[in-house]
């Protein structure tokens, strides 16, 4: 267990930030990011002048090329080095966009001047349009207001868009949920767990399969639940991108500048290529999971990063290139046609170039991709406080490019065998869906997780309400990493940050493979969300999940479908309580699960020191 905090209160240092936080790892968290932290150090220079004052405010100390060090998530499948340039002195990178920095948002909209105000309230605006449309439509205080043929009848909500949009308001926020009503349309839309004032969780009754109407509701619910997913899968129109970065480690005045020198093909440059399924440009993960990504890594050891296209398109594996990202998406190269595999590989081991480096090319120029510097951005990562140079370790020659017949056809067989093979290992890698519960913090007290559980599970008359949380992991050890590593961007690392919750692993459920994992978790948290709406008398559990994976639901069988949906219908709980057996064989498994305590183990973050340490 992780030490307890007591009722300190942690402070932000940074003056006149006045937020406050239960745990220390909450202030640290907060500190780096917070609006009132002081500009990093730059040293002083012997003279002042405007020209050394703006290099001194963009200046960054680098400390190595990025070199393609294998990871345990890489694989050297289609990958050609070039050969390493000679380990260069120290650099120090000045980067002058030619513009000044922006205010940061948060502030820019605080101190926004409201020029214009209702008349009848007060209420300030910034816009004159806003403050009209207030007066006419919105302001409580107008009597005479003219309300818009959009108006909520029962809130008098104004719902931007047409009368279909205000049916849904009317039946999302102000419509008690009756399955036997809901018409096929309403099923696509409404989530089938949506919960407000009107439908509260534990609010009906029991249905058992001795009653009458039990087949028919649990063919309503596979139904509404197949609808929702099969038309949440098709509502995913968000575009897609593959983007081209490259890190440099150099001297660069401006972006135009650096463009140059990459097209030029000079050193010290690295490339990654990566596919961002939520937008155009650079995946938003490399952001939000800074710590796990290698472009992070690359600004941290000195290296400037610049987005050089953002545009659709095929990787193929062309000219020798360092590259930081050496694993491709093997199983999504052998769905193309083999054509397309074929000529993908045989252009890369022939030496076909993948970016075209000259000025102008006619139509016949064989390379795969052509860049413009109006595309070229540098991407907003941490500047370095110091720079820890380190000689980066010896690469292997690269190969020759091949020219003979028979030796591009074996290399294309060995080639597509390696990739294969490398499938087959994903393919095979042991999974698991793992379950654990949520106390709160008062509940859970001085006792450690094996007390809590064995208390709880002997005492199954207590009416107490526990949170309980479904997730999958891919290496089949228990709960995720990420939970520990990145607690900000899950649901139970931010109850843990925030003091209100601790998080305990109950269940640990092993599976062949991915996909399998994927089926059982979807499969769980539907059962987790219907017996959640029944009434049950002692310990009950409520889901902490707030959404299931539609495309994993409709892979599962008929069979299994109808087996949850009668579990929740029933109000059996996920776990076990007591002397209570399991009810069934649930894809293999005893389900509901019995707590086993050499599953049980506490998530606790880590402290500064094993931050620092990692």
């Amino acid at each position: 267990m992780g030490s307890k905090e007591g009722t300190t209160v942690f402070r932000c240092k940074w003056s006149p930030c006045d937020a406050t936080f239960p745990l220390r790892i909450g202030l640290r968290r907060h500190q780096r990011k917070c609006l009132h932290r002081p500009p990093l150090f730059h040293p002083p220079s012997a003279t002042y002048t405007p020209t050394a004052a703006r290099e001194r405010q963009t200046t960054r100390l680098l400390s190595t090329t990025l070199t393609p060090t294998a990871t345990e998530d890489d694989d050297d499948v289609g990958v050609i080095f070039e050969t390493p340039p000679p380990t260069p002195p120290i650099p120090t990178v000045t980067r002058d966009l030619g513009r000044k920095s922006r205010t940061p948002t948060a502030i820019r909209k605080t101190t926004k001047s409201l020029r214009f105000s209702c008349k009848y309230c007060k209420k300030g605006f910034a816009n004159n349009y806003h403050c009209k449309r207030h007066e006419d439509e919105s302001c409580p205080n107008n009597s005479d207001r003219e309300l818009p043929s959009s108006t909520c009848p029962i809130c008098h909500l104004v719902v931007r868009g047409n009368n279909s949009h205000l049916k849904f308001h009317i039946l999302l926020n102000h419509t008690i949920i009756d399955i036997n009503t809901l018409s096929e349309s309403q099923m696509k839309q409404l989530h089938p767990f949506h919960t407000n004032e009107l439908n509260q969780l534990r609010t009906v009754d029991p249905v058992l399969p001795h009653h009458a109407n039990f087949r028919d509701l649990c063919k309503k619910w596979v139904k509404r639940l197949d609808l929702y997913c099969t038309a949440e899968v098709g509502r995913v129109t968000d575009p897609c991108s593959v983007y081209l970065v490259a890190t440099i480690r150099g001297r660069f005045t401006s972006v135009a500048e650096a463009f140059d020198y990459v097209m030029k093909g000079g050193d010290n440059v690295s490339f990654y290529i990566g596919c961002n399924g939520k937008g155009i440009g650079v995946a938003p993960h490399h952001f939000l999971d800074a710590v796990n990504s290698c472009l992070w890594k690359a600004g941290r050891r000195g290296e400037t990063e610049y987005a050089l296209s953002s545009q659709d398109y095929i990787a193929k594996d062309g000219s020798r290139m360092r590259w930081l990202n050496m694993k491709r998406e093997a199983a999504t190269f052998l769905t193309l046609p083999i054509a397309d595999q074929e000529k993908a590989i045989t252009d890369g081991v022939t030496g076909v170039p993948f970016l075209c480096r000259a000025a102008k090319c006619g139509p016949d120029c064989v390379a795969f991709l052509h860049l413009t510097n109006k595309e070229c951005k540098i991407l907003p990562f941490p500047i370095p406080t110091q720079s820890n140079f380190q000689r980066p370790p010896q690469l292997l020659p690269p190969k020759k490019l091949l020219t003979d017949p028979y030796k591009i056809e074996k290399e294309l067989a060995d080639r597509i065998k390696k990739i294969q093979a490398s499938v087959d290992n994903t393919a095979n890698v042991k999974a698991c869906v793992y379950i654990a519960i949520l106390p709160l913090t008062e509940q859970y007290g001085q006792m450690s997780p094996t007390e809590y559980c064995r208390h709880w599970d002997a005492t199954p008359e207590v009416s107490e309400t526990t949170a309980c949380y479904v997730g999958k992991n891919r290496d089949g050890t228990g709960m995720h990493k990420g939970h520990k590593k990145t607690p900000s961007l899950t649901r139970p690392g931010r109850a843990i940050l925030d003091g209100s919750r601790k998080c305990i692993q109950v269940g640990v459920i092993p599976r062949e493979n991915v996909d399998e994992s994927e089926k059982l978790e979807a499969l769980l948290l539907v059962h987790l969300f219907l017996q959640a709406r029944v009434r049950r008398q002692g310990r009950k559990v409520n889901p902490f999940n707030k959404q299931i994976s539609p495309a994993a639901w409709l892979r599962c069988s008929k069979e299994e479908k109808e087996e949850v949906v009668e579990l929740g219908l029933a109000g059996v709980s996920p776990i076990t309580f007591g002397t209570e057996k399991p009810h069934m064989k649930l894809k293999g498994i005893k389900y509901p699960i019995v707590i086993n305590m050499a599953d049980v183990k506490e998530l606790v973050l880590p402290t500064q020191e094993e931050e620092e340490t990692n």
